[in-house]
């Protein structure tokens, strides 16, 4: 299958949050919310706007609290 990236050129991190629900992240510093129950569209994004200004760079690494209440993005 072929997932449009929404402006992504690659993924560098992957974690699963339950076994229909995961988040991806790499260049471009955008994290997305996937949910395989709702097809093959993302669900949520992230495009990496945080604080006052645009950040860039490369998603290294997700961790996904088990409440799911909390994301950690390297």
């Amino acid at each position: 299958r072929v997932w449009d990236g929404k402006g992504m050129s690659g993924y560098g991190a992957a974690r699963w949050a339950s076994s229909a629900e995961f988040a991806t992240g790499g260049a471009g510093c955008g994290v997305q919310w996937w949910d395989r129950r709702k097809g093959d569209a993302v669900v949520a994004q992230c495009k990496g706007v945080w604080g006052r200004g645009v950040a860039t760079g490369m998603v290294h690494s997700i961790d996904i609290h088990p409440s799911r209440k909390h994301v950690c993005v390297v």
